[in-house]
């Protein structure tokens, strides 16, 4: 954008936005699925003077097979995620579930350079995380 200015009327040529969400939540979703901000506005009826489009990825353990396939970061991230919640379902204290589902992990090479460099930072946010039922409807 060198020697291009803001303010002339010369029209500026802007890289293509792509919007993507990875869900790996609860619920049963379709591996890919494409929601629409003008799916919330009230009035349907009148065009909107903008929309935005974002893709939703499932990337729950068992989903997405090609995109996990190329990003191996991407698929351990998954099987990490499954191992936490099923750790977490199985003890009733939940921060010895966490600690020992990064132990499981670590052994068994699943995101294991990252989890033994930013364990505990990995366990705070686990810890700490969204409570997605407290703001559901």
């Amino acid at each position: 954008m060198s020697g291009t200015s803001l303010y002339g009327t010369k029209q500026i040529v802007l890289p293509t936005p792509h919007c993507i969400v990875f869900y790996n939540g609860d619920k049963e979703i379709p591996e890919e699925q494409i929601l629409k901000l003008s799916d919330a506005f009230e009035n349907k009826d009148k065009e909107a003077d903008a929309e935005l489009k974002v893709k939703v990825l499932n990337i729950n353990y068992g989903h997405n097979m090609q995109l996990m396939e190329k990003c191996k970061a991407l698929e351990e991230y998954a099987e990490f995620v499954t191992v936490s919640k099923q750790f977490v379902a199985n003890y009733d204290d939940k921060e010895k579930a966490l600690n020992d589902a990064i132990e499981y992990c670590i052994k068994n090479h699943i995101l294991e350079l990252f989890l033994k460099r930013y364990r505990q930072e990995v366990l705070g946010m686990l810890l700490e995380e969204f409570d997605v039922e407290k703001y559901e409807h």
